[in-house]
């Protein structure tokens, strides 16, 4: 390992948050600093942060799959940590363990490899993700909830918060097309079909979702979301799903997929309505 490797830290943001001056402030308590912060917000006003980061920020209107691309274009350093502007670093030991456990990893594979560390919701402390896997037998997308022992290979880990060399993670490009809904995933498949490889590892941060709506509580928001994520869906198996995994999904996943959607639709309304506790 070595001694002083370079780390960029790339967050996209809508705008400047209380969450994210957390964030940056547990950034600046690492044992290991980073070489520079950069961060994309859709609008910025006053913008205060740590005086001992290397801050750089701008404006992008692009969607958070953009702005992602931008990120690793814009990053310097050997080492790149994609983070979401509503996490924790809940120790300052979190990017020496990340570069630990890439060094770890790349004993055992010589292909590219992008790392994830599980995540924790920071109130009820239950684990959120620790990787994703697509059922495409009944077209659905689970959270794995029990993370690895020590580090698993994995098809799928999200966009949450993402470690590798900022040169590895040019092997793939996050389709701006798909927007919010799976685009992390849809990036991750294209890393594993260009020769990349994915690991879950078992190190935790601490997700701080923001506050949803009713409307986000349930499965989907509107009539239009909900075309967007059944096209997404279609758009994902037809990249990166086998002939097997195909013959699952149009068979049966797809053909259910619109009646699943409507009822899910059909709930999301009926739970606006009910009172707030």
């Amino acid at each position: 390992m070595k001694k002083n490797p370079s780390i960029s830290i790339g967050i996209p943001s809508r705008s400047p948050n209380p969450k994210l001056k957390d964030l940056l402030k547990s950034i600046s308590k690492q044992t290991v600093k980073p070489n520079e912060v950069i961060i994309l917000f859709d609008q910025i006003d006053n913008f205060d942060f740590p005086q001992e980061l290397n801050v750089k920020y701008d404006k992008c209107v692009q969607n958070v799959a953009g702005k992602r691309n931008e990120l690793i274009n814009r990053a310097s350093s050997e080492f790149l940590l994609l983070i979401d502007d509503d996490n924790l670093l809940p120790q300052q030991d979190r990017l020496e363990k990340l570069l630990s456990f890439y060094f770890e990893i790349k004993k055992v594979t010589s292909k590219p490899i992008i790392i994830a560390p599980f995540s924790r919701h920071q109130e009820k402390w239950k684990i959120q993700t620790a990787g994703l896997k697509f059922n495409y037998l009944f077209s659905k997308m689970y959270y794995i909830k029990t993370p690895a022992q020590r580090f698993s290979k994995a098809r799928a880990l999200g966009g949450i918060a993402l470690f590798g060399k900022t040169n590895d993670f040019k092997l793939a490009k996050y389709d701006s097309s798909i927007g919010f809904l799976r685009e992390d995933v849809d990036f991750d498949r294209s890393f594993i079909d260009n020769g990349g490889e994915l690991y879950t590892i078992n190190l935790p941060i601490l997700h701080r979702e923001r506050d949803k709506t009713r409307a986000e509580q349930g499965w989907y928001w509107n009539f239009k979301t909900l075309i967007k994520k059944i096209k997404n869906r279609n758009q994902f198996v037809k990249k990166h799903a086998t002939q097997y995994e195909k013959l699952q999904f149009y068979l049966i996943g797809y053909r259910f997929m619109p009646l699943g959607a409507i009822i899910k639709l059909f709930i999301t309304i009926i739970w606006q309505k009910l009172p707030k506790k």
